[in-house]
């Protein structure tokens, strides 16, 4: 009673080659490539903008399309329950979002919605194709966008370059330099730690050289601590597990620590003239933090895309926001904040239980089915940088994107499974 079985045709065969093609790699690609920020960074080419805008749209209609109507989908719903309450209160909440954020609230919850299904649908029809399609194409795509990422920045050198302020930060393509940081991190996983042994020696070391240059460029700092976490327990998987909560803990609690430190020089650390947040982001926790204590709203939260504006000049949208007091804040820099900022304390507490769930998923999968060992990585890396970036449930984010490919991946029935679980019936109704 749990299995949600939808056994419906889509097209005739003769087009399902092409179908696949669109909602797979063309959908993945699209997901993974930042085209608007292309378009913006090479306005002469604007003009092709709009044109992937439309099949951005085609492609989310279709997968919903596609959900409704495939064949052998199989989903079961005590993998998925705490995804579904998240997401359930997330909804509800927009019942209490303010009226003038109601427009915005409603963009939030819908790309957040599709990024879901668009997510799902690309899993599914990679997968229908054969065990691990999915992971080959991620890692063909991730090696093609940082090749891409590369030529723009040897080609586009001003146009790559990321501010006055700061003219030795690269961002390539990317809307910044920590964009460019995430999307390299994903690519070092994808490279090392999955079928590294089917390229030869030689390209490998050339595909990290690089992706070395990219990242001392961007000098993404979360990025670069987070893959050398991730190279660390890849060697020494046992403390890989206590290290999500470590992470989860520390991305909850770092916020609070700096808000309620009355000396701005002690959370100062050694490393790199840094602050703990890596990035000097402890002024938004604290506007975020007294937002949500002065409007009362540490219990429900603003609701679901209740707090943030959409446009870069629209940041004091939210009548009872006072973070356009920093005009360059685009999020709060800290995602497990951003759920609390949306969600409060009951948001945030689905949010990690759902986590929780998902973490021990990943590794009873890990262990009882040997899944991909890349698969316990990326979600770590989201965690790292969801703690001074903001990634989890944010509309079409790179690393939301990521973190729902692999929850997609490492929850999907395998045709082994399904067929062991139909001879186990088999045999119960024989009886």
């Amino acid at each position: 009673m749990y299995a949600i079985t939808l056994s419906r045709k889509l097209v005739k065969p003769y087009t399902d080659v092409w179908l696949s093609i669109f909602l797979g790699e063309v959908q993945l690609f699209m997901l993974m490539f930042p085209y608007s920020d292309f378009f913006t960074a090479l306005p002469q080419y604007s003009a092709l903008g709009p044109v992937f805008t439309i099949v951005s749209s085609m492609v989310t209609l279709m997968s919903i399309f596609y959900l409704l109507h495939s064949r052998n989908i199989i989903l079961d719903v005590r993998d998925h329950y705490w995804l579904l309450i998240l997401m359930g209160f997330f909804l509800v909440s927009m019942t209490w979002v303010d009226a003038d954020m109601w427009s915005e609230s409603t963009f939030f919850m819908s790309r957040t919605t599709f990024t879901l299904v668009q997510t799902l649908t690309i899993v599914l029809v990679l997968e229908e194709r054969g065990k691990g399609v999915f992971l080959d194409t991620l890692k063909k795509i991730a090696i093609l966008l940082m090749i891409m990422s590369l030529a723009f920045m040897i080609l586009y050198p001003d146009e790559s370059n990321w501010s006055v302020k700061e003219p030795v930060r690269d961002e390539s393509f990317f809307a910044s330099p920590n964009n460019l940081g995430q999307f390299l991190a994903i690519s070092f996983i994808m490279i090392n730690f999955y079928k590294r042994k089917e390229y030869n020696i030689f390209i490998v070391i050339l595909l990290n050289v690089f992706m070395v240059y990219q990242a001392l460029r961007c000098n993404s700092m979360t990025s670069q601590v987070g893959v050398m976490l991730c190279f660390a327990a890849y060697h020494f998987k046992r403390i890989l597990r206590p290290l999500y909560y470590v992470i989860i803990a520390l991305g909850i609690g770092l916020p609070i620590f700096t808000h309620l430190n009355s000396d701005p020089n002690a959370e100062k650390v050694k490393y790199a003239n840094r602050d703990l947040t890596f990035t000097g982001r402890s002024d938004v926790w604290d506007v975020l933090l007294n937002d949500i204590n002065t409007n009362h709203k540490e219990i429900f939260g603003f609701g679901g895309g209740g707090y943030w504006g959409n446009e870069p000049g629209d940041l004091q949208a939210t009548p009872k926001s006072t973070i356009g007091e920093l005009e360059w804040a685009r999020q709060g820099h800290n995602g497990y904040l951003d759920i609390r900022v949306i969600g409060g304390f009951v948001g945030l507490t689905l949010m990690v239980i759902f986590l929780i769930h998902f973490i021990s998923i990943l590794f009873r999968k890990e262990k009882e089915e040997n899944i991909e060992s890349v698969l316990l990585f990326i979600p770590f890396i989201v965690m790292i940088n969801n703690m001074t970036e903001s990634s989890l449930f944010r509309n079409k984010h790179f690393y939301f994107v990521m973190f729902m490919l692999v929850y997609w991946y490492v929850n999907l029935k395998r045709e082994e499974a399904l067929s062991y679980e139909s001879n186990s019936t088999l045999n119960q109704e024989q009886v």
